[in-house]
């Protein structure tokens, strides 16, 4: 398949795809009263080839880095969430190689604390 590859116009291109690795990245996932927070180590990517995608309950984050000398690689990983979260409240950043993304909780969801009427 590679000298298949080589022979056909945009062989660099057409090569570097032949070699792309696919790794799910490492992701820890914190909890407080109000948000989940994931953090996904996805190392030399630039911010513009990041992806973070919510569907129904799925969230999805994908990037892919291209760095002269290494084979590309490409990170994606699934993880379902909760029902009712609305995708406008997510929020996401990225920096020194780790994607941050805050799922607030709904509000029916939250813990609350419920006062007790002494009778």
């Amino acid at each position: 398949m590679s000298a298949e590859l080589k022979t056909n116009e945009g062989s660099q291109i057409a090569e570097n795809e032949a070699q792309l690795v696919t790794q799910r990245p490492s992701v820890d996932i914190l909890e407080n009263e109000t948000e989940f927070l994931l953090l996904a180590d996805m190392p030399a990517i630039d911010a513009k080839q990041l992806v973070v995608r919510l569907e129904k309950e799925t969230l999805t984050l994908s990037g892919r880095s291209n760095i002269e000398g290494f084979a590309p690689v490409e990170y994606k990983r699934s993880f379902r969430v909760m029902k009712g979260l609305e995708p406008e409240s997510v929020s996401a950043e990225y920096k020194q190689g780790v994607l941050a993304v805050h799922l607030p909780k709904p509000a029916s969801s939250r813990p609350r604390r419920i006062q007790v009427q002494a009778g």
